[in-house]
């Protein structure tokens, strides 16, 4: 008899721990879906560099501008990571260090402007082939530049906006709009 007493006991100890065990697993995977539910309403932060980091460099930010800007930047992350990698794909890796230390040297000498890209070109000593790609691959970075803008300006104030840098096709249409035919400054 104090056998199976024995037996009882210890039998009733261990299911005890499992049956806490299953209930703990429950709450952890509840738990578990609670969170999952909060981070799909609110957007994700990516690493590194942003799309929108260029144009609001100078830009103070409201709070309530964060979340939206935010979104911008994840509906342009792949973009911004395919343009990265474009780039990348262009130079080789003696290309990559030469430029990293040319940015460098730059930096240090306090050099900027077009005596900064001239330093980097040169250091760069890019193939014709090479060169034809980068003056593309620019194109395409203005373009996406032009819509990270574009999209900004639907989020930001217009003193805000007015501090964005100006995109190449705002100010080509600038231009166009501001400057007379000279046909038409002859009739006048």
């Amino acid at each position: 008899m104090l056998k199976w007493m024995c037996l009882f006991g210890f039998g009733l100890a261990l299911s005890c721990p499992s049956i806490s065990a299953a209930d703990g697993a429950k709450e952890k995977a509840e738990s578990k879906e609670k969170a999952e539910s909060k981070e799909k309403a609110k957007p994700k932060v990516t690493r590194g560099p942003k799309a929108t980091q260029k144009a609001l460099n100078k830009i103070e930010i409201a709070a309530d501008q964060e979340e939206k800007i935010a979104e911008i930047d994840m509906a342009f992350a792949e973009a911004f990571a395919a343009l990265k990698k474009a780039r990348a794909d262009i130079l080789t890796a003696d290309q990559k260090k030469a430029e990293k230390e040319a940015n460098a040297t730059n930096k240090a000498a306090s050099k900027t402007g077009a005596e900064a890209k001239k330093a980097v070109e040169t250091a760069l000593n890019l193939t014709d082939e090479q060169k034809t790609k980068l003056k593309e691959w620019r194109k395409s970075e203005t373009e996406f530049n032009a819509k990270v803008v574009e999209a900004l300006q639907k989020v930001l104030t217009p003193e805000q906006q007015a501090k964005l840098p100006k995109t190449s096709t705002a100010k080509t249409s600038a231009a166009k709009t501001t400057t007379k035919k000279p046909a038409e400054a002859d009739s006048k």
